[in-house]
């Protein structure tokens, strides 16, 4: 007989910052006479991880910026110290209206207020969500196997909303010990077939049943899940996350035009780009000027330290953790959009390295032919073109950003130019024109792919109007049209 057990562990009693969870676990069980067996699931209430690892703030103590108490007047004057904080754990707001905000946080983790709780935790506070979740699951089990000897799996649970259902349910937010998702595609069902998108939350499961006997009001912080058929391996709950390129509400499958109506949708705040060979000016610049109105930015580069140090400068001078940086690869896997933002002599091998991971996305290609400062046309008619050639009709490759100083760029309040975007794809010139917008830019649509050479080319004359002039802002401004 199939059959699973849950047991609240009850006399933990108040959890204080620095608190051994392993060892307050432990001794809770015993006291009510149950033992830890190997296989069994512990399930931990964030609030209580949060707690002890000391994750706690004064709000006395946060003091609004101007982007906070500007959100606050739109969500019906909620409390901008809370929204200062939900900013800073925050990459990226999702939706808000009334008195909700949803955001990404920096985990990942789409859900309203960051996670942040302001209950249980007393007068004037707030708790944020423990910075490394599967780290703190971690720590738990090997503490747990240290005092008992037993393998037991570890979730740290949290409560989330719904958007297309009433209620609210636990989720695993960090996980230890096993793999959260149980993939069935492959198998076959009783009448012969084939399964090929069927994919088990086993961990949000997991947390979904040890909130029954946890509750919210009873002071039961964690409960022992027995007799799951769990995946024997070490996981971890950033495998729950739906890649942004797959997901069908925030990804490139939003801002299409509705067959028949003609109507472009808007943009919506969350936005992933990476951007590849992001250490130089011109990718930092724009990485500087994106992280600013909430896109995800994330820096790549052929050394993945090298990415993370230019992405950790960058947010010591943006003075947040807006922007990430990693390995070329890692990057584009992780964004719906993707620059191309390196030499002309390095674009068509690393094109050809990333085809693959390049698949699916809008391609930005910022490229310029150049040789000792001058333009040239290459054997494919142009950057772009050698690019497209490249990847096929899976990516669609549009131009842009040629024409704008890579000094202004890193100059937030520096105005910026005209950028001329050129391809063959409308809807994606249009995504990219959008997103210029955010970054203070006006684009205009240059025309097909075929254009791309006269685009690109016109970064020669700027260079020749800089040396001329003794400048280093020249751009384009184009008049006349409206």
């Amino acid at each position: 007989m199939r059959r699973i057990e849950v047991i609240g562990v009850e006399g933990m009693g108040e959890v204080e910052a620095g608190a051994p969870l392993g060892r307050l676990v432990v001794d809770a069980c015993a006291r009510m006479g149950v033992g830890l067996r190997d296989g069994d699931v512990l399930a931990l209430a964030q609030k209580v991880v949060s707690k002890a690892e000391g994750r706690t703030v004064d709000l006395r103590s946060v003091t609004p910026s101007e982007e906070a108490s500007r959100l606050s007047a739109e969500l019906d004057h909620k409390d901008p110290r809370l929204l200062e904080l939900v900013l800073r754990e925050s990459r990226a707001i999702v939706a808000k209206g009334r008195s909700t905000i949803v955001v990404e946080t920096r985990h990942g983790f789409v859900c309203a207020n960051a996670g942040i709780d302001l209950s249980n935790v007393g007068v004037h506070r707030a708790l944020l969500l423990p910075e490394d979740p599967d780290g703190s699951a971690r720590r738990v089990r090997g503490e747990v196997r240290r005092l008992t000897g037993a393998a037991v799996g570890v979730v740290v649970t949290d409560t989330f909303g719904r958007p297309w259902r009433l209620g609210t349910t636990d989720v695993a937010i960090g996980v230890a010990g096993f793999g959260p998702l149980i993939d069935y595609r492959g198998r076959r069902d009783g009448y012969g077939y084939e399964l090929k998108a069927s994919v088990t939350a086993a961990a949000d499961q997991v947390a979904g049943a040890a909130e029954l006997v946890m509750g919210k009001t009873s002071g039961v912080p964690a409960a022992v899940v027995r007799g799951c058929d769990l995946p024997q391996r070490d996981g971890s709950a950033r495998e729950l996350l739906r890649p942004l390129a797959d997901d069908l509400f925030r990804g490139p499958f939003v801002c299409r035009t509705r067959r028949g109506h003609g109507m472009r949708l808007p943009m919506q705040d969350s936005i992933s780009i990476a951007i590849v060979g992001g250490t130089g000016s011109l990718g930092l610049g724009l990485a500087g000027r994106l992280a600013r109105p909430g896109v995800r930015v994330i820096i790549g580069s052929r050394d993945a330290q090298r990415g993370r140090d230019a992405a950790g400068g960058l947010n010591e001078k943006l003075g947040q953790e807006l922007v990430e940086g990693m390995g070329n690869a890692d990057a584009v896997r992780e964004a719906e959009l993707a620059v191309i933002s390196v030499p002309y002599e390095g674009q068509e091998q690393m094109v050809s390295d990333l085809a693959e991971e390049l698949q699916g996305k809008i391609v930005i290609d910022a490229v310029v032919p150049l040789r000792k400062g001058r333009p040239f046309v290459p054997e494919a008619g142009s950057a772009l073109l050698e690019a497209q050639k490249i990847l096929g009709d899976g990516a669609p490759v549009v131009g842009a950003l040629h024409n704008i100083s890579a000094l202004d760029l890193g100059r937030p309040d520096e105005p910026l130019g005209d950028v001329l975007v050129c391809g063959d794809d409308r809807e994606a010139k249009e995504r990219v024109i959008e997103l210029l917008e955010r970054i203070g830019a006006t684009g205009l649509d240059a025309g097909p792919a075929a254009n791309a050479y006269v685009v690109e080319g016109l970064t020669g004359v700027l260079i020749a109007l800089n040396r001329r002039y003794k400048s280093k802002h020249a751009s384009v401004k184009i008049t006349g049209i409206h």
